[in-house]
């Protein structure tokens, strides 16, 4: 007999086009949105939008491979994120600094996803990361990402990584910022996880991160940026400086992590019957609700 994991493994890469189309609809649908409200429509605002989905698209797919069993992992985040307000804020914004940054920020996470050479890692990622700490500098703590990395069948040479990009990140830290420079400033992620409830997205993010980081293949570098990016925020933000879209920033990182919780929360909790496929299928459709 045929198991569930081996069924799912043979489904065609092809197959998260469908995802991806559904997703540069939902992004064409908010860009109509907008035109009506502003009678404004901008083909720059939406290429620079259609880039983003398309690179979180492919992210997706390269961790269905990661994860056997995770052939629905693109359906519902990328349609939160091609839905969002924070999504079109960023891309709406003259100030190419927040969209230039999940740009460097989701190239980033594909070669995590892409890559299983540590050497590699550090050669790709390092100019990417330096530019996300220059541009703001909370991105910092990102370096740290690959404390818990073992060499093992998912990586190899893992240790140009994990004592590279400590050592890298210190040294940026030292040049961008300088050891006087720490603030405590909790107000942006405070209103992000409490007023505006996104904890739930960071929860759900929790959750992928746990499925991904099992006590056999231990940690998974790709969701470093979950936990270290709002420990950034609070102890790296310049307090001198007024950065109006730090939470969108923020909000649209937990939003792409959410959806590796919920498609475990089908995968590995969730019963196969009709009624478990309908309970993850309004569980998914609520959270529309805190993106839109």
């Amino acid at each position: 007999m045929i198991s569930y994991f081996e069924r799912v493994r043979k489904i065609p890469l092809w197959f998260h086009l469908v995802f991806a189309f559904l997703a540069f609809l939902a992004w064409g649908g908010r860009q109509w949105w907008q035109w009506k409200q502003d009678n404004f429509f901008s083909v720059v605002i939406f290429l620079k939008g259609l880039l983003l989905l398309s690179l979180v698209c492919v992210i997706y797919a390269a961790a269905s491979r990661r994860r056997p069993g995770f052939f629905l992992l693109g359906f519902f985040p990328s349609l939160w994120l091609a839905l969002s307000k924070t999504q079109w804020d960023i891309c709406a914004q003259t100030d190419y600094r927040y969209w230039t940054w999940l740009l460097l920020f989701v190239l980033s996470e594909l070669f995590l996803f892409v890559l299983n050479d540590g050497r590699w890692m550090l050669i790709l990622m390092s100019p990417l990361w330096t530019v996300l700490s220059v541009l703001f500098p909370f991105s910092i703590l990102s370096f740290l990402s690959f404390g818990w990395v073992r060499n093992g069948y998912r990586f190899k040479k893992i240790e140009w990584a994990r004592c590279g990009f400590p050592i890298l990140g210190l040294s940026i830290w030292i040049l961008v910022k300088g050891s006087t420079s720490y603030h405590f400033f909790w107000y942006d992620v405070y209103n992000v996880l409490i007023n505006d409830l996104y904890i739930s997205f960071f929860f759900l993010g929790w959750l992928g991160a746990l499925s991904f980081s099992t006590p056999k293949a231990s940690w998974f570098p790709a969701f470093g940026p979950l936990f270290l990016l709002p420990m950034g925020i609070l102890l790296f933000t310049n307090t001198d400086f007024y950065i109006p879209f730090q939470q969108e920033i923020l909000k649209w990182v937990l939003v792409f992590f959410a959806g590796f919780g919920l498609e475990s929360f089908r995968r590995d909790m969730m019963d196969r019957s009709w009624h478990g496929w309908l309970l993850w299928f309004v569980l998914g459709f609520t959270f529309f609700g805190g993106v839109l």
